[in-house]
């Protein structure tokens, strides 16, 4: 009997067999129980015919099966599915398919599109799958279970997890092995266990959701896969000639700086010890008020010259030099900054095939639910206009973008049941403009651009329960608004006072949380704190408290938006896809000719994400989609 595959023959107990087998296209198990009732039993079934794979996984379609994918490497464009592994919700034995003696995961994607899934990291599952054009008909994932389970942040690997909530030690050492050639016995025993482990991950899992009344989070979270498959898959368009002469411009302003610095500098150097004794001179000695006022290095010996802890101070240093540190030094921080995160490193990150970047985003990198991105971190890119420049649309294409407008405060407002702003978003004003007329007791349409300013920095600061002294400095390095301690105090009353039904929501809300030592978004996820001291590991703070329920409810709005928006390009069938979501804000490209159309499904997707998470809010001025070629113009 003749097989194809790569294996020895200890693995043939259990492997379909390749041609002549006709049985095996009726029922697989019937080829198999052949040769098990005369050779030892393995613990799974190896597959390698592609008949019989395809009669196996028919058998098995429209069922909940959990998964696990072995891969030749790990970018879904370049590598491949090396084994497919299944094991049955329902009972029976766990299914390897081998895909190289199969022909390639494309010969099965008609049969894989019929399965209800459930891996582990589903993300990077549904990747490959995707590319294949296999995706699942449904994918759950025990690791976005696990995160809402209560693991939060950190080390979600299915290893981790397992010991978590299995008190099961799991030995990962073959998940780095070589899965391109001839695989072993303990590679193929290690890939069925993996399948299985997920299988019994989900029955507990599900049952911890369950009881915490966490399934309707999980079930936004899960249902936005296809959308962080997709904006993973398709890339954003990258323009690399900008990007040089970038690079090159940002080099030529540090060759200009540089020297005047060390002139500044009296020949010193702008760090260590050269930097300490330049601050001292600046503070008036060590001896001064100014120096004892200054932020100290952790260890409590020297100031601290980190960036932020520069400008914060900057005020405490004599005219000559502030001069120094804000014209010479922080713009040499910030260009250093930029050329090393966004410089020679991003062009590495692009990819060979496409010539695009392909961020990956995660789905549990946040305790309150938003996504988070990494190589590159789209959502870190800064809002100076050459990197926004960076991201234009190719030749015959387009961007269209759109944000939340105010989405913290409408979340607030819904939350708090605050009728000000509510009735204030139902009549298409801004509340930004509302709390400055509020604050400086003036009419809304005499608010300047500087006032409003100030009033976004009071709003977004005092939403999240800062005190004076935290809004001072909040003001001032988010938004460039120099406010004093004793305006500070008078803005804080006069917000509180303003908003009553927000401030009765923070007291009401901060004394249930600190009892409860845990709190919940409005789609059930549930953060905990270890103890009630602040300042202690997990420790209880206020403003996590208010924080959660807030930038949780918005982080849901726009899940929901992302999985509706890309059923609907779908449906459609327009040449249009999500590329990227940056906190409020989605990123879609498409055909020039089908702007118009991608840009009204944006919107929509948009406000039905809000409206189902909160249905009675008011939706006027919520969202306004842009179409232009590049980040910055949009």
């Amino acid at each position: 009997m003749a097989y194809q595959s790569l294996f020895a023959k200890t693995h043939l107990v259990n492997v379909v067999p390749q041609g002549g087998a006709t049985e095996a296209t009726v029922s697989p198990l019937i080829a198999l129980k052949r040769t098990v009732d005369t050779q030892p039993q393995l613990p799974y079934d190896l597959i390698v015919n592609l008949d019989a794979a395809r009669a196996a996984l028919t058998l098995l379609a429209g069922q909940q099966v959990a998964f696990d994918l072995e891969t030749t490497g790990l970018d879904p464009l370049s590598s491949s599915v090396r084994l497919l592994s299944i094991a049955p919700l329902s009972g029976g034995r766990t299914l390897v398919f081998d895909t190289l003696g199969i022909g390639g995961m494309k010969l099965l994607r008609e049969e894989v599109k019929q399965l209800r899934g459930i891996a582990h990291n589903a993300a990077f599952d549904l990747a490959f799958l995707t590319n294949a054009g296999a995706p699942l008909a449904l994918t759950d994932c025990t690791k976005i279970a696990a995160h809402i389970a209560g693991s939060e942040i950190g080390s979600l690997d299915l290893a981790t997890v397992a010991e978590k909530f299995l008190a099961r030690e799991v030995d990962k050492t073959l998940q780095t092995s070589d899965w391109t050639g001839r695989l072993s016995d303990m590679q193929i025993a290690y890939a069925a266990k993996d399948a299985e482990l997920v299988r019994d991950l989900w029955f507990t899992l599900q049952d911890r959701i369950r009881r915490q009344g966490s399934q309707r989070v999980y079930e936004i979270v899960r249902d936005a896969l296809p959308a962080v498959v997709q904006m993973h898959l398709n890339g954003v368009p990258f323009n690399k000639a900008v990007h040089a002469s970038l690079v090159e411009k940002l080099q030529i302003e540090l060759d200009l700086i540089k020297p005047k610095l060390i002139v500044a500098l009296g020949g010193r150097k702008a760090s260590g010890d050269d930097l300490q004794a330049f601050l001292i001179v600046g503070l008036g000695g060590q001896e001064s008020i100014s120096y004892m006022k200054w932020p100290r290095t952790k260890s409590g010996k020297k100031l601290s010259t980190a960036r932020d802890d520069l400008i914060e101070n900057l005020a405490l240093l004599s005219n000559t030099h502030q001069g120094v540190i804000r014209d010479l030094l922080l713009p040499i921080i910030e260009i250093e900054s930029i050329t090393k995160t966004f410089g020679a490193k991003l062009v590495d990150q692009l990819s060979d095939i496409t010539g695009r970047l392909h961020p990956n985003f995660s789905l549990t990198g946040t305790t309150t639910g938003r996504l988070s991105s990494s190589t590159p971190n789209i959502q870190g890119f800064p809002r100076r206009a050459e990197l926004r420049e960076l991201i234009a649309a190719p030749n015959g294409r387009t961007l269209i973008v759109a944000d939340y407008n105010a989405m913290e405060l409408r979340v607030a407002a819904q939350i708090a049941g605050e009728t000000k702003l509510i009735e204030g978003f139902k009549a298409g004003e801004d509340p930004h403009r509302m709390t400055a007329a509020l604050l400086l007791q003036k009419p809304p349409e005499l608010v300047t651009k500087e006032e409003r300013q100030l009033a976004k920095a009071v709003n977004f600061g005092l939403l999240f329960g800062q005190g004076p002294n935290g809004l001072s400095k909040y003001a001032d390095k988010t938004y460039g608004v120099k406010m004093s301690l004793e305006e500070a105090v008078a803005y804080r009353g006069a917000w509180l006072d303003g908003y009553p039904s927000i401030q009765r929501w923070q007291n009401q809300h901060n004394r249930k949380c600190l009892t409860e030592l845990s709190v919940r978004t409005p789609s059930g996820r549930v953060r905990r704190w270890s103890s009630c001291n602040w300042d202690t590991k997990n420790g209880y703070k206020t403003t996590e408290a208010y924080n959660t329920p807030i930038q949780g409810g918005a982080a849901e709005c726009i899940l929901v938006a992302m999985a509706f928006l890309v059923s609907e390009l779908k449906r459609c069938a327009l040449d249009a896809f999500l590329i990227a979501s940056v906190h409020d804000e989605l990123i879609v490209e498409c055909d020039e000719q089908c702007a118009d159309k991608a840009m009204i499904l944006l919107e929509e997707a948009m406000v039905y994400g809000f409206t189902q998470i909160f249905p009675e809010a008011p939706t006027n001025g919520l969202v306004e989609a842009r179409k232009a070629k590049s980040w910055l113009k949009a």
